[in-house]
């Protein structure tokens, strides 16, 4: 009789208790407190406009942006507009947007037509962006 398959469970037994990586641990999860501190950020990087936008969110995109449906939706409209940003300022929110969304990888989707944003017109970004982070961190107080 050969003693290879009782070596194998044995191996297998041993590798199944072998000690973790010693190091820093992989964030599977962010707290409220790091989204609130991401969150904080992109609006630090946000250009503040000088006055009020030119033209005001009309009813059809504030049920947009803050209407759970459309949340992950939006998130990649947001991400692919950093493209038209000043470089560094379109890179670093990017990163963060990138990280936000494991946050609301289960929020609901819908089929509809996600926010539009007017391509090269920072003011529309930032105006759609504010309102979207004030609900996106309402949302995930909830969650």
């Amino acid at each position: 009789m050969s003693s290879l398959p009782i070596l194998r469970l044995l191996l297998l037994l041993l590798t199944a208790h072998a000690p973790q990586a010693q190091g820093r641990p992989l964030m599977t999860s962010l707290t409220e407190e790091d989204v609130n501190m991401m969150i904080k950020e992109i609006k630090s990087i946000l250009p503040k406009p000088p006055l009020p936008p030119q033209e005001p969110l009309d009813v059809n995109e504030i049920f947009i942006l803050t209407n759970e449906a459309f949340l992950r939706q939006n998130l990649d409209t947001f991400l692919e507009a950093t493209t038209n940003l000043p470089p560094d300022n379109g890179m670093k929110i990017k990163k963060i947007l990138e990280k936000l969304k494991e946050t609301i990888s289960s929020a609901p989707m819908t089929t509809e037509e996600p926010i539009s944003i007017e391509k090269g017109n920072l003011d529309d970004f930032v105006t759609k962006m504010t309102k979207y982070l004030y609900f996106l961190q309402n949302y995930l107080k909830k969650s």
